[in-house]
Order: structure tokens, then sequence, then C-alpha cells
């Protein structure tokens, strides 16, 4: 009797061995606009893969880069292109590219209405966020100041609007941009203005806000797909998750998935321009 308990016991732990072996959690931390496709390809991902849980948080690009790196989580997210000296720090980590993105000047939806301003000069918009134009009126707009939003820095956003609009220009001292830490907190400071401009992820709502294209040397310049994936937009990138090598079989297969067929439609369904 007591050999049949032993061994009810031992095939207990062992099931219950097994069970855990199966299962996995996933760590993701980085860019927020990655996060949201991320959230929902985990969604997705869990209804197949019932077994796999993740942890997922935001903090902008460098979060991400720095966590992967650090070796701190599974995956680290980015929605920038890595610097050579960034690279050369990660021989032994993977930038995996899934989706392309732009990132889009908006304007309160009270500005367009009042004027019906549907474009903006990108010399007039580096002068914006120089300092330099501090009322609606002087870029064909409505007499009223200017309230310019900038994401803060470590930011992929914030990152290439520095890097293609302001490329080191010299910003006036007593230039004061409202500074915030998500594109939803863009959102939520567009929706109450009506006098902010900002930019924004081309995947999030146009809701109250009005996305302008940029006039380029007397082009107008829209972010359709053609030019988000060409570069002829100059606010274009690649999203990119970083993989270690030696990442666990259950990471691997989560990244391939986002790679997928399904993990693409996923991309396409949620505003992004696939692959």
């Amino acid at each position: 009797m007591k050999t049949l308990k032993y061994i009810l016991i031992l095939t207990m732990m062992l099931f219950v061995a097994l069970q855990s072996a199966s299962a996995g959690n996933i760590t993701l931390a980085g860019s927020t606009s990655v996060m949201n496709y991320i959230e929902a390809a985990a969604k997705l991902y869990s209804k197949t893969h019932p077994d796999i849980t993740f942890s997922i948080s935001g903090g902008g690009s460098q979060v991400g880069y720095l966590m992967a790196k650090n070796g701190r989580v599974h995956i680290g997210m980015m929605s920038r292109n890595l610097s050579t000296k960034e690279l050369s720090d990660i021989e032994k980590i993977k930038v995996v590219p899934f989706a392309y993105d732009a990132v889009i000047p908006v304007i309160s939806d009270a500005v367009f209405l009042t004027t019906g301003l549907f474009k903006i000069d990108i010399r007039d918009l580096i002068n914006i966020y120089q300092g330099k134009i501090t009322n609606w009126q002087e870029v064909g707009g409505p007499d009223r100041l200017i309230l310019a939003i900038h994401l803060g820095h470590g930011h992929g956003g914030r990152y290439i609007f520095d890097r293609h609009i302001l490329k080191g220009v010299e910003v006036k001292k007593d230039f004061k941009p409202v500074t915030v830490g998500s594109y939803k907190h863009v959102q939520t400071l567009i929706k109450a203005s009506d006098q902010a401009i900002a930019y924004i992820g081309s995947n999030y709502p146009n809701e109250q806000a009005h996305r302008v294209p940029l006039m380029i040397n007397g082009k107008l310049i829209h972010p359709t797909r053609e030019s988000i994936v060409n570069g002829t937009y100059p606010l274009s990138r690649n999203l990119n998750l970083l993989l270690a090598d030696d990442a666990p079989a259950h990471v691997r297969d989560f990244v391939n998935f986002v790679l997928s067929n399904k993990g693409q439609k996923l991309v396409d369904r949620l505003g992004y321009v696939p692959l």
C-alpha cells in the first residue's frame, strides 16, 4: 500500500514538473509605440499558448535598449534604429525589425477648423520647435499662441523628431515646450487644447487631432504606406525587437509568431505597416 502511495506521489510530482517545464514567462520593456502592438500580439498568441505569460512595460526605446543589453528582459522594444555604437555594444543580441511606422505632426482640431490649415512647411515646423515661431497666425493659422508638445528624451519618436527635424539646431533658451512621457499623454493634451502642435505615431487614433503632411522644398509629402516604406517621408522608422542569441525557445517562438503571416496581419490591422 505504501509502495502504491509513493508511486502516486512521484507521478504527481513528475506531472507538476512537466507542466512547469512547458510553461514560461516572456518579459518585454521599452517603446510604447511597439508596446501597443505587443500587447495585442501577446493576447492573440496566448489563445494557442495558454501556458505562456507576459510581463510588458514601457518607458521608451532607450529603456528597451538598456534592459535588453543588461539582460533584464527577454525582449527589448525599440521604435527607432540603433546607432553604430549601440550595435557594437550588443554583439550577442539580434535586432529584429517587424513593422514600419512614422512620426506625424498633429495639431489641435480647433486650429484646423478655424482656418483649414492642412499642411505645414518643414521650415516652419523647425522654427516652432526652436521657439522662433510662437503664434499660429505666422503659419496661416488663427491669431493664437502655439502650445508645442514634445516627447521626453529616450523615446523613439523624440529621437526621430530631433534627428530629422531639429538636426542639432539651436533652440531659444526661453522656449519651454510641454514635455510628456508617452503618445497617450500627447493625445490627452491635444484633445484638451485649442492651440497645440505635437507629433504622434502613425498607428495612433486621429481623434480630435488633425494630422498634417509636410511641405518640403515645395512638395507636399503625405505619410502613406509607400512613402513610409521607401523613406520618402522623412519621419519614417523601423519598429524593432531586441532578442538575445541565447533566448529561451518559447521567447524565440513568440518572435517568430510576430513575423508570421498571422502576426503581420495584426500589424496591418493595428495601423502599422507590415514588412
